[in-house]
């Protein structure tokens, strides 16, 4: 789901029809959260098939929330860039 969710907040950034609010990064951290808390606690044998298949899953999921984290950044800097732009220009 992380992945889906990076590749829509990316489109709906270029297509400018996402902005930054606390409630879009508290939505975000929640959702990260959540799926943490979905993950199984038990590893398979380190080793085994299915050990490296978790492992792989487990990487490209965290990488997606990192760069989901990011993106809510981004727009954070960007929001607070336009507000001190336009208090300048007042």
């Amino acid at each position: 789901m992380a992945i889906l969710l990076e590749s829509l907040t990316r489109l709906l950034i270029n297509a400018k029809l996402l902005e930054y609010s606390q409630d879009l990064q508290a939505a975000v951290a929640k959702g990260v959260k959540s799926r943490a808390s979905k993950v199984p606690k038990s590893f398979a044998k380190p080793g085994t098939q299915k050990y490296l298949l978790d492992r792989e899953i487990r990487g490209t999921w965290s990488a997606a929330e990192t760069r989901l984290k990011g993106l809510t950044e981004i727009l954070r800097i960007q929001k607070e860039e336009e507000i001190q732009e336009s208090s300048l220009q007042s």
